[in-house]
């Protein structure tokens, strides 16, 4: 295991050396982003090769009875433990996936920093229990996911529903983020109801680009 910046672990027999740098320079950003100077426990990053090895993990770690098919990637962030884990599928045991036959390095590596978003956002958010479209759009848009596909869903259904495509999820935040101020955008990322209730609202009244 690598020390990756202080506090964070990765696997680095996966990654080239410009990959590890470019995986670097976005956790910097995304801990500036929530103004997180050093993150509170131990982050190991582990890649596996075997993906009922994957699951087997991940399901202990979360303690989730069942993992969905296309699972590749989990950020376990549990305040009982004394460290935190981002759980990987290797970009090879990915491919293999019909879900994911597609899927590119680049899209790969995304993965691995979507997980990195939940992590600090957990430790900013004190493990605050929030709907899946906050969570997984701040992740999604802080590691560049899904910029080009299309929306899909109306946003009645997005803030109703605890699972739709991560395309949606990015395209509420291409707006949140247009419209609002980063300290409304943090106070969004922690619960702050007033706030969740403005976007909403805003959203429900307005068609996306």
């Amino acid at each position: 295991m690598k020390e990756l910046i202080k506090n964070v672990y990765i696997d680095e027999n996966y990654f080239k050396e410009e990959q590890l740098d470019y995986i670097k320079k976005q956790f910097i950003s995304i801990m500036n982003f929530f103004n997180i100077k050093k993150l509170n426990k131990p982050t190991i990053i582990k890649i596996f090769d075997n993906i009922e090895k994957f699951r087997s993990e991940a399901l202990k770690l979360s303690k989730f009875d069942s993992l969905p098919h296309w699972a590749i990637g989990m950020s376990v962030n549990m305040k009982e433990y004394d460290v935190n884990y981002i759980l990987e599928l290797s970009f090879e045991e990915q491919k293999k996936i019909d879900y994911h036959k597609d899927k590119t390095l680049e899209e790969f590596i995304k993965t691995i920093i979507h997980e990195f978003v939940h992590t600090c956002h957990s430790q900013y958010k004190n493990n605050v229990e929030l709907d899946a479209w906050i969570n997984e759009g701040i992740a999604t848009y802080l590691s560049n996911q899904c910029e080009n596909l299309e929306y899909s869903r109306e946003f009645e259904e997005i803030f109703s529903e605890d699972v739709v495509p991560y395309q949606n999820y990015r395209n509420v935040f291409n707006y949140v983020f247009e419209n609002y101020s980063k300290d409304d955008i943090l106070k969004l990322l922690s619960n702050d109801n007033y706030i969740k209730e403005k976007v909403i609202n805003s959203l429900l009244n307005k068609k996306v680009k």
